[in-house]
């Protein structure tokens, strides 16, 4: 799902944009992703950061060691580029003790997304 919102009222005019894009098996394993969101435990109105690295690639997940909490889902995975920012490679779906783990941004997510901003373009 996404929150779309009209042309008209360009929210990342005011607040910034969060590049996303779809990455290979060998550009996710082993390298260090984010997460921020609103976490339950935390009252769910004050924004929680953490990183760590992907510690496992699957052709529709990725998996890591982050500690999130209810309420984080959909939170954005992302990598950080000095050049390019803030680059989403995954939404945040599930956590357990044992891991954690996000929706991989595949090519076909990718094309959904594009397509549903091309709704309100």
């Amino acid at each position: 799902g996404a929150l779309l919102l009209p042309a008209s009222s360009p929210l990342g005019n005011t607040v910034g944009w969060f590049g996303y894009e779809s990455r290979t098996d060998a550009n996710l394993l082993n390298k260090t992703v984010n997460i921020a969101g609103y976490p339950g435990d935390k009252g769910g109105t004050t924004m929680w950061w953490m990183a760590n690295a992907i510690t496992g690639v699957k052709p529709l997940m990725l998996d890591y060691q982050i500690d999130t909490y209810g309420g984080q889902s959909g939170a954005p995975v992302f990598m950080y580029f000095p050049d390019r920012g803030r680059i989403g490679v995954g939404i945040h779906t599930y956590g357990s003790a044992a891991g954690n783990s996000a929706t991989r941004i595949t090519n076909d997510v990718l094309r959904n997304v594009n397509a549903w901003r091309a709704e309100v373009s």
